[in-house]
């Protein structure tokens, strides 16, 4: 089986992350795609993030009649501080030695892969697809990201640009402004009933 690995926060989980799960199980060989809650990133702060339980419980409610191709995995919620990707791929490996995986990454991802631990087992084990980010701006490439795009395993999708980010939504609900057409009605219900992300300074939820 051909699996896609979508590893993100999803702080919250929204209408841009379904997109690029659907148009990729439509329009490459991947069979799965897996969306893998990430516990801490890090390379990023880990202000504003909402424990991994809530993100978790905000993905199984966005998946409700969603096909049956795109699946939610809560691996790194069980694995050490920080998540490295290279230890959880380490890990779904171990448990399914079959199978054949590809990491799910917005294209900004590929100009910090530099930064990633295991990078040469990582890119020797698996391949990479890169969906386009609204807004990024292509920063100057080192000369590792340079080798890696040309030697590694890495196809730059053509999936559709989502005009749509976490950090916005969370910044909207945070003003006060309605976030509801940029995210499944039942996680908006859910941020709503349970008061997520009101009344955050601004520093924590950028």
């Amino acid at each position: 089986m051909e699996t896609g690995l979508y590893f993100g926060s999803f702080n919250p989980i929204h209408n841009g992350h379904l997109a690029v799960a659907r148009w990729i199980c439509n329009n490459t060989p991947i069979d799965e795609v897996r969306l893998i809650i990430s516990a801490l990133n890090p390379l990023k702060s880990g202000s504003g993030l909402l424990p991994g339980e809530t993100r978790l419980e905000m993905a199984r409610r966005a998946l409700r009649g969603v096909d049956e191709n795109i699946r939610i995995s809560a691996i790194e919620l069980s694995l050490p501080l920080p998540s490295y990707t290279i230890d959880t791929i380490r890990e779904i490996r171990k448990a399914e030695p079959d199978n054949r995986f590809t990491i799910i990454m917005g294209e900004d991802n590929l100009y910090s892969l530099d930064k990633w631990k295991g990078l040469e087992e990582l890119t020797a084990t698996c391949q990479i697809y890169a969906y386009p980010r609204s807004g990024f701006k292509k920063p100057p490439r080192s000369k590792t990201v340079e080798s890696l795009l040309r030697h590694a395993d890495i196809t730059l999708l053509k999936a559709p640009l989502m005009e749509v980010s976490a950090s916005d939504i969370r910044r909207s609900i945070a003003e006060g402004r309605d976030a509801s057409h940029l995210l499944p009605a039942e996680v908006w219900s859910y941020i709503r009933r349970m008061n997520l992300y009101r009344g955050r300074h601004r520093e924590d939820v950028e």
